[in-house]
């Protein structure tokens, strides 16, 4: 199978080592356990090449970061057991829309007033004056005194209490429109949230759109951040540098808009899967560029809170997400992954990223930023 950018295929040995055959380059020799072959992902335009067994540092280095090509690594790692916060679905319920488990989380997340974390969340418009239903937010707050004491209610109420606050302050609340907002806040209030989206009488909409963004792991635990080893090619594939790492919990759908980052990023989802759209340093600007053209404003290249609301949000949106790749509409490549998997973004690799599966349902992700 064919590594069509890098013109390589894949042969395998009896020992169960794997060889990448190259018309164009030095024969690359991959060490480790062979779980399968080589898979090519993507369509007309452009592809993300992607391999579900160990690469190794070396071959990853030659292949990967000195070319500065995505790789979507499969079944790479193991971090859920390393951070032992979710557990699996079970089964879904005769109602079709939920599952039986109180709550995806386990073990003491949120349970803790001390952990304090960063928060995105597109808040849901009340209904309108005469619908005579409740704003979803306040079914919440009636809920909340009912759970004892599972996780931090009090800040729970009062950072909902808040939040709502700051809708009704807009120009015009009933205008029937979402509102960005981002705070700081414990992180029980997620588990809060999703052990609300699940209970036994749910006749309401869902707390949706609510993602614990780009926070640091060891501000939710410290034991879970010092049992966190650093992925090998991470630590090893060149100066070892690290400058940051973030977890990404959320309640589906969550999202993060059309950016690039400054270094390269190595992304693990652990809970859930996500869908990427990347493309390449030249292709992305240009789409970005066209689509500033229609900005409000002159915004940064890279993750800000201006890409997440109002008509920047819903322009980035459009000029990427609705566009086919395969009639060459934009030219762009998908990943998804899958818990376990991994996706190697090099340095200034334009990507946008949102969830897949069940509204409602949690998603987890890590990721290191490195050089």
């Amino acid at each position: 199978m064919l590594f069509p950018r890098l013109g390589v295929g894949v042969s395998s040995s009896s020992r169960g080592l794997v060889r990448l055959q190259s018309s164009s380059l030095a024969d690359v020799r991959l060490s480790g356990r062979r779980v399968g072959g080589a898979i090519t992902i993507g369509r007309r335009n452009f592809v993300v090449d992607a391999v579900d067994f160990d690469i190794g540092v070396d071959a990853f280095r030659r292949t990967a970061w000195r070319l500065e090509r995505p790789l979507h690594l499969k079944k790479y790692h193991q971090l859920g057991a390393v951070i032992p916060w979710f557990q699996p679905e079970e089964p879904e319920s005769p109602v079709g829309r939920f599952r039986h488990r109180k709550s995806a989380f386990k073990g003491e997340f949120g349970k803790k007033d001390g952990a304090v974390v960063s928060y995105e969340y597109m808040v849901p418009p009340p209904p309108p004056k005469d619908s005579g239903k409740k704003w979803i937010l306040e079914e919440f707050l009636d809920w909340l005194p009912t759970q004892g004491v599972r996780f931090s209610i009090n800040f729970a109420v009062s950072t909902t209490e808040l939040i709502m606050q700051k809708y009704m302050a807009k120009p015009d609340p009933w205008d029937g429109k979402p509102q960005f907002q981002t705070f700081d806040a414990a992180a029980g209030l997620i588990l809060g949230a999703d052990m609300f989206n699940r209970r036994d009488n749910m006749k309401s909409e869902l707390i949706t759109n609510l993602y614990i963004a780009q926070t640091n792991i060891d501000a939710i635990s410290m034991a879970a951040f010092r049992n966190l080893r650093v992925p090998s090619l991470v630590g090893s594939t060149d100066k070892g540098q690290i400058y940051g790492h973030s977890i990404w919990i959320g309640i589906q759908p969550v999202y993060t808009p059309f950016h690039r980052d400054p270094n390269p990023n190595l992304l693990c989802q652990i809970f859930g899967n996500k869908q990427i759209r990347i493309a390449a340093p030249g292709d992305g600007l240009d789409l970005y560029e066209y689509i500033s053209r229609s900005m409000p404003s002159s915004n940064s290249r890279f993750r800000t809170v201006e890409m997440m609301d109002g008509p920047e949000r819903e322009l980035l949106h459009k000029a990427v997400w609705d566009k086919d790749i395969s009639s060459g509409q934009i030219k762009a490549a998908d990943v998804t992954l899958e818990a376990g998997d991994a996706l190697f973004i090099p340095r200034g690799w334009w990507h946008s990223v949102r969830s897949e599966g069940r509204v409602g349902m949690l998603n987890g992700s890590v990721n290191w930023w490195f050089r």
